[in-house]
């Protein structure tokens, strides 16, 4: 069985830096670091509570004529800094530049049966400080679809009407009353199709009698 392993992580972070060496105001702006976990620490506050910090080793980024981004393995950087939550970090890998060796190509990756349907966190759902353990997630089930058509909502409660007697005795007459007025019109309109049918046939048979009679005759 073949084993791969995979440490790669990315962090965006906002700071605050300069434009330029003459502009002493500063602006604010998103950065995003790329480096590789060395080492895994687990803090336990006496059994209340337990931290994850991952020990990540930072490289120099760029972007190549494409936007690209690579980074070198050679050139670290922010290494005062190597600790990081374990829930700032994205998982990402790095392919490595055939032609240079020293440099690596960013991909970011998505985790298995996972879907980023949205970045925004619920205010009053707990902060976690720790990874979630890892499980096989189920995906999402497909409805079965019969073809039919449900008549009655099941998204909203049932609402119960009092009909009294009297009006709902009318309602059905009126039903049955539209019910038999379609069906005497259906029937008088294929009676009428079916009598107009015959009259056409009719007067066609007797023009083409009178036409054969007529070049009969001497």
């Amino acid at each position: 069985m073949r084993k791969t392993q995979n440490s790669g992580v990315t962090l965006v972070v906002s700071t605050t830096s300069f434009t330029s060496s003459k502009d002493k105001n500063t602006i604010a702006a998103d950065l995003t670091y790329y480096g590789r976990i060395v080492d895994i620490v687990e803090l336990d506050y006496y059994g209340h509570f337990k931290v994850v910090l991952f020990k990540c080793d930072w490289y120099e980024v760029e972007n190549d004529a494409y936007g690209l981004t690579y980074v070198y393995f050679n050139k670290r950087c922010s290494q005062e800094e190597p600790f990081v939550l374990g829930s700032q970090v994205h998982q990402c890998f790095y392919v490595e530049d055939p032609y240079n060796q020293d440099t690596h190509y960013v991909m970011n990756t998505v985790p298995r049966d996972l879907f980023n349907m949205s970045d925004e966190v619920e205010s009053n759902l707990p902060q976690s400080y720790e990874n979630e353990p890892s499980e096989h997630l189920m995906g999402p089930s497909i409805p079965k679809d019969n073809g039919e058509v449900l008549l009655t909502r099941i998204d909203v409660p049932k609402t119960i009407i009092d009909v009294p007697l009297e009006e709902f005795v009318t309602q059905q007459l009126e039903v049955e009353y539209e019910e038999e007025f379609e069906d005497k019109f259906a029937d008088e309109f294929e009676n009428k199709y079916e009598d107009e049918s015959e009259n056409e046939y009719e007067d066609e048979f007797e023009d083409e009698s009178e036409e054969e009679f007529e070049d009969d005759a001497p």
